[in-house]
């Protein structure tokens, strides 16, 4: 079984992909939580920083390696019966979980109507 960590996090603007890091100490404002058995991407951003991001794409790098046993090799044969010739797999890969956040942009969310002299409709956003 692979051990993980949240390496990085970046979510889409119009200009491209953005860094995504809480404003307060510039932490990656994710990381993974195990839970009988499970893993799961658990959010420890700012709650002003998860509004701005609702309705947007988020991308949260990796940085895994794969902790399986691997049996070293003694003159081109396998060691099959010395515990001590295992040792573990140094293979690191790099996943990515790419997800949207629930909700509307920030910028198209209404947060009230007001109404003007003669009935003109002014919407405040």
């Amino acid at each position: 079984m692979p051990m993980c960590a949240v390496s990085a996090a970046q979510y889409l603007t119009t200009n491209g992909w953005a860094e995504l890091r809480n404003p307060i100490d510039t932490d990656v404002p994710f990381r993974l939580f195990r839970d009988e058995g499970r893993i799961y991407l658990q959010w420890l951003g700012e709650p002003e920083l998860r509004q701005r991001m609702q309705g947007r794409l988020v991308l949260v790098h990796l940085m895994c390696r794969d902790m399986t046993p691997r049996l070293l090799l003694e003159d081109s044969r396998a060691a099959l019966h010395h515990d001590d010739m295992q040792m573990p797999n140094q293979n690191i890969f790099t996943p990515c979980i790419a997800f949207r956040v629930v909700g509307t942009p920030i910028k198209y969310v209404t947060t009230g109507v007001q109404f003007c002299e003669g009935g003109t409709r002014l919407t405040i956003v």
